[in-house]
């Protein structure tokens, strides 16, 4: 089989025919993977052929693991990358000491092994997202607060969800997928490496999560107009363009925020809600949502960015360890213009 094209396999004729013959939600997710690698051209490259024959068959046997095996490896890998190779670990507990100055040193530590132990474990889930059944992400993973969202959908409205790097977004995205009215279409950054972005991509959209670069996002919205989506934005990253940015006060730290997810929002009329994931013990987790704002017009960008942010610190302070401490989030602070005020 040739890499290069992942469903070129069929002809064009058997392609269309399995396309309307599928539901609406494969029908999209087949078109953005024949758009994703419609350009890599007839002749498969040597890190495509890598990929598929040796790393995703590797990954794929890693996934069939128990949980249990899974978690001891997890165990192992955690004292190599905490105590000796350390991963950025004095990037954390920089973060975690501007972050929560009221608390002691050891304290901070505590977090940040606990965030170390959950990162690695992360990690393993969304290998396990490889082979993972429907029946047991129902198991492991709950929803709540559903029922307020699938009532936009019943009145055809499409909705804006704000998340943060905070708790297994993969295990409880596929599972809202498995559960939820909305398709949701996710924007997310391309990696620089080609064999791990694509091994993100196909776990990502392995439940029909639909997936849309970041810079291709106002032309997808518009492409959907027609269509009762749920668009996901992962809304604590630094904006590339501290000019589109709000400065808004965040865990103790003046925080550059995006506008562009509230002005999108506000754009197209869609509510915004947000998405957390919980984890109340280790391997089990707990999808929740929340209506900030029904009628995004109605407020200010700045409004909308202010309430994301603070339900987002709201959960990293009860429960900071799930939250990505290991991201520089605050490396353009600095930048913020001496004229402008972070917003409390």
């Amino acid at each position: 089989m040739r890499k290069g094209k992942k469903i070129g396999l069929y002809s064009q004729n058997r392609l269309s025919n399995f396309i309307n013959f599928g539901k609406q939600r494969q029908k999209n997710l087949l078109i953005i993977k024949k758009l994703r690698f419609s350009s890599l051209g007839k002749s498969p490259s040597m890190q495509q052929i890598l990929y598929r024959y040796c790393i995703y068959p590797l990954f794929y046997l890693v996934s069939k693991l128990p949980w249990r095996v899974l978690y001891t490896i997890s165990d192992f890998v955690f004292v190599l990358v905490y105590y000796l190779f350390p991963y950025r670990k004095k990037v954390v507990l920089m973060n975690l000491s501007r972050s929560f100055p009221e608390k002691s040193e050891r304290e901070r530590k505590k977090i940040a092994r606990d965030h170390y132990r959950y990162l690695i474990d992360s990690i393993f889930e969304a290998i396990k997202k490889i082979s993972v059944t429907e029946s047991v992400l129902r198991e492991r993973v709950k929803v709540k607060n559903l029922d307020q969202i699938q009532q936009l959908y019943d009145q055809g409205k499409s909705i804006v969800v704000v998340m943060g790097h905070y708790g297994n977004w993969e295990l409880g995205g596929a599972r809202v997928n498995i559960e939820a009215k909305h398709p949701l279409v996710c924007i997310y950054k391309k990696l620089h490496n080609e064999i791990f972005d694509q091994l993100l991509f196909d776990i990502r959209s392995r439940f029909g999560t639909e997936l849309v670069e970041a810079r291709d996002t106002p032309r997808s919205m518009l492409a959907n107009r027609d269509r009762t989506t749920a668009v996901v934005f992962l809304a604590d990253q630094t904006p590339l363009l501290l000019r589109h940015a709000h400065w808004i006060k965040f865990l103790n730290q003046d925080t550059p925020v995006y506008q562009g997810t509230a002005q999108l929002a506000q754009k197209f009329d869609y509510p915004v809600v947000y998405f957390v994931v919980r984890r109340p013990k280790r391997g089990f987790y707990e999808v929740d949502f929340e209506l900030l704002v029904e009628e995004p017009n109605t407020v200010s960008d700045l409004e909308i960015s202010k309430r994301h942010t603070r339900r987002l610190e709201q959960d990293i302070k009860a429960q900071p360890e799930l939250w990505m401490w290991t991201h520089r989030r605050w490396k353009r602070s600095h930048q913020k213009p001496k004229n402008v005020a972070s917003i409390d």
